[in-house]
């Protein structure tokens, strides 16, 4: 069946959402590395995971690009009714029940002019960048269907060799050579083609439609290796800018990302087209990966339910405090499974399941 959905892809989507709850777990998590010394090996393993977790947006949209580049171009109105009104719809509607939140704390005054207001200048969810995003993607899903598709094998090596020398050489460069103070003018960057919503679909689409046999297992053991060398590297980075600035941030975690998730997406789909091991876990990978995108448009509001995301933190940290980042894991899973039972009731009310889907 041509709609049957891939265990691969769904699997991708269940890990891209755990580390975007990840993402926003602050200093219990995501910034742990920051409370530690350099000088301890837990700094440089919570750093190397808070530099791992960034692969969560760029597989999301590999996803799409591997999913959606290859498919015929669809007319324009139906494009814009199905896709880019669908999604300004979730948008709009998410964006409210957030600000009604923050109008139920006290934080804001109710306003339609205010709420549609920063809607249009700013956002009402500090993930939401991400929804905004998708829209231009979707907007231009029917140019990039036919950029995609014309470009050589070769032509898709060349961009991502260039954007290996703008977005990874030169940055790190800069730092270790000039400590920051000098950058590349802005008149030499890549601009569009190094733009989020033009790398990672075409590198989806790349993986999935012209290297997809290219893999085996001496390969990825390869490309892991150069992966993890990456993250290192990069753990390295935010070190020496903090000795330079005093201050631990994650201005160099998306140094490598393309690496990292391109190293995520082909060990998963290939574990999916290699192994029968997905198959024995279809069911759950088809439904947790199948509300992944209601999870994300959900997720911060469990983490503000204060009550409920307070009172699982101090369960876990009460018996856990030893162990850390083993507790905001199981933090940030529990945060997931509510989300999950919640859009999964969600999905099988009509109407309703299209806020989530």
């Amino acid at each position: 069946m041509q709609n049957k959905k891939r265990l691969d892809f769904e699997l991708l989507r269940m890990i891209s959402v755990f580390f975007v709850i990840f993402n926003h777990s602050g200093s219990r998590g995501y910034m742990l590395f920051s409370n530690y010394n350099p000088h301890t090996l837990r700094f440089w393993l919570y750093l190397a995971v808070s530099i791992f977790c960034k692969l969560s947006v760029p597989v999301f949209l590999m996803i799409t690009g591997a999913l959606m580049l290859n498919r015929e171009t669809e007319s324009f109105p139906r494009h814009w009714i199905r896709r880019v009104f669908h999604m300004c719809f979730i948008l709009l509607f998410w964006s409210f029940f957030y600000y009604l939140i923050q109008v139920q704390k006290g934080a804001q005054p109710f306003s339609i002019s205010l709420f549609l207001t920063r809607l249009y200048s700013v956002d009402w969810n500090y993930s939401f960048w991400f929804l905004y995003m998708y829209i231009i993607l979707m907007i231009s899903l029917p140019l990039l269907q036919r950029f995609a598709k014309s470009l050589t094998d070769r032509e898709y090596l060349y961009l991502f060799a260039i954007y290996a020398l703008f977005n990874m050489v030169i940055p790190s460069v800069e730092l270790l050579a000039f400590q920051g103070n000098y950058t590349l003018t802005g008149s030499m960057r890549l601009g569009w083609l190094s733009g989020e919503i033009i790398i990672f679909p075409l590198t989806g689409y790349f993986l999935e439609h012209r290297a997809k046999n290219y893999w085996n297992g001496k390969r990825l053991g390869l490309l892991w290796s150069i992966n993890l060398f990456a993250i290192l590297f990069t753990c390295f980075l935010t070190y020496y800018r903090a000795r330079i600035t005093d201050v631990y941030d994650e201005w160099d975690h998306k140094t490598f990302v393309l690496l990292n998730a391109a190293t995520v997406f082909v060990s998963v789909s290939y574990l999916g087209s290699h192994t029968d091991l997905l198959e024995k876990f279809r069911k759950p990978i088809l439904s947790v990966g199948g509300c992944a995108f209601g999870i994300y448009l959900i997720h911060l509001s469990l983490l503000w339910l204060t009550p409920l995301s307070s009172g699982l933190w101090n369960i876990l940290d009460r018996f856990l405090s030893p162990l850390p980042l083993l507790s905001v894991f199981l933090f940030c899973s529990c945060i997931m499974l509510i989300g999950y039972l919640i859009v999964f009731f969600m999905k099988k009310m009509p109407l309703i399941n299209r806020l989530v889907s």
